[in-house]
């Protein structure tokens, strides 16, 4: 089964402005999202801000970070 990855506005914004070698790394990290969207670990509730339900994800030797 197959998932489909919604973009926030401002994360829209930011994978635009990425350089398109990371763009190509972020995107087959997306890709990988759309067959098993639970890949990544948990973040859960740190300094306050509640992402129980948000992951992350790294990409180019931990440069960026897909949450």
């Amino acid at each position: 089964m197959n998932y489909s990855v919604e973009f926030h506005p401002k994360a829209a914004k930011e994978f635009l402005q990425l350089d398109g070698r990371v763009k190509k790394l972020v995107a087959k990290q997306i890709a990988k999202l759309e067959i098993n969207p639970k890949i990544g670990q948990l973040l859960g509730n740190k300094q306050g801000m509640d992402l129980t339900s948000c992951r992350k994800l790294y990409v180019d030797n931990k440069r960026v970070r897909m949450i």
